[in-house]
């Protein structure tokens, strides 16, 4: 069984002005000078983005979490939203909105959707 060296986890309001904080708060919980570093951030940033614009977190009074796992050499991130009929899909051929997905699956080297109950979890992980 592979253990957990760290485990994070943060709720965050489901409003625009948390992506910022979300990927910072992400950053603070990596070690110094993580090689994975910019990766894991744009990853969360994409991620989080998605849940306040396109599910149910962005409603009032919902939020959105965010859960880094830190493994001898992998990271694991998951953002966990308040869930949406729409089912996330990348969508390469568009012009100005939804290459986000594009970018979190080329980043990460797994990425998994999951729909617990009440929500949406994606979950991604980085090898270093």
């Amino acid at each position: 069984m592979i253990v957990a060296r760290g485990t994070f986890e943060r709720v965050f309001p489901g409003k625009t002005e948390q992506v910022p904080a979300a990927r910072a708060w992400t950053l603070t919980c990596l070690p110094g000078a993580h090689p994975r570093a910019y990766d894991i951030a744009l990853v969360v940033t994409e991620l989080v983005t998605n849940a306040v614009l396109h599910s149910a977190s962005a409603l009032p009074g919902a939020t959105f979490t965010v859960r880094v796992e830190l493994y001898q050499a992998t990271v694991e991130v998951t953002v966990t939203d308040s869930g949406s009929p729409q089912v996330p899909a990348p969508r390469e051929d568009a012009d100005t909105y939804g290459r986000g997905l594009v970018v979190v699956h080329e980043l990460a080297q797994t990425t998994v959707t999951a729909t617990p109950a009440g929500g949406r979890a994606v979950r991604c992980h980085f090898h270093h």
